[in-house]
């Protein structure tokens, strides 16, 4: 009887090991883009630009892929509703491409473009405005804030 029992619970253990008959089959991988973004508003600032949007409402969006090309090299950014890009030094439009991007990394054809030309780099405009005046003893420098930014006033004796 034990050699039946033996040989029962090996034959239950081999079969139960055996082959799957694919009812626990991998999960089916994502390759589905998320939808576009939408609403898209520039802003150009002094030397940079800004970006907004509406991400799409893709329970799996992840990130919005901003691409543009700056001195014939393409840059490549991600954000997920906004970004404000600096260093530019010249007021040349520039076109950004928006791609969505969900959390697989699927990414839209089509990106939505916009083109923006960012207003002169604050350097540039302040050196534009720089009035030096020759005063006993010194100079007097001045400028007139163009571009609304702070600025701190330095004093040298």
């Amino acid at each position: 009887m034990k050699k039946i029992l033996f040989v029962l619970f090996v034959g239950m253990f081999f079969f139960a090991c055996g082959k799957d008959n694919g009812s626990d089959s991998e999960p089916v991988k994502d390759t589905t883009p998320p939808g576009s973004v939408s609403n898209v508003t520039v802003r150009p600032g002094y030397g940079d630009v800004t970006l907004k949007w509406k991400k799409p409402s893709d329970a799996d969006y992840g990130y919005t892929s901003i691409e543009y090309t700056k001195g014939g090299e393409l840059k490549v950014l991600q954000a997920t509703d906004s970004i404000t890009i600096d260093g530019f030094a010249d007021t040349t439009e520039y076109e950004f491409s928006l791609y969505a991007v969900d959390k697989n990394q699927n990414k839209v054809v089509e990106p939505v473009k916009v083109k923006v030309a960012p207003k002169e780099n604050p350097s540039i405009a302040v050196m534009k405005a720089l009035v030096a005046e020759p005063i006993s003893g010194g100079i007097k420098v001045s400028w007139t804030n163009v571009t609304g930014s702070h600025y701190r006033i330095c004093k040298y004796n």
